[in-house]
């Protein structure tokens, strides 16, 4: 399995890092602070699960995802984010 963990906090990306080696010994696991250096990894490398965080700077969560959507339809995205608010719960990709 190939992660990459898409979020500007350093803290959240290890400790998600953390869970996702210790759940899946052989796994290689990629981080990216933000939007654009996510969609220049995911451009190069195949990955088969991103996590997102939606608070990013510069190049927002969702503005990514849409990209990441039409990058590469099937990538498996797991957003983790702060917010309770109903319109960050759906997404539609417009496919």
């Amino acid at each position: 399995m190939r992660f990459l963990i898409v979020d500007d906090h350093a803290m959240i990306r290890g400790g998600v890092r953390r869970l996702l080696e210790e759940a899946y010994v052989s796994a290689a696991v990629a981080e990216a602070a933000g939007g654009e250096e996510a969609l220049t990894r995911i451009a190069r490398e195949p990955f088969d699960l991103v996590t997102l965080d939606l608070s990013l700077p510069g190049l927002g969560g969702l503005e990514l995802l849409g990209r990441l959507a039409r990058l590469r339809p099937g990538l498996r995205v797991l957003v983790l984010s702060m917010h309770a608010e109903r319109e960050f719960v759906r997404f539609d990709s417009g496919s």
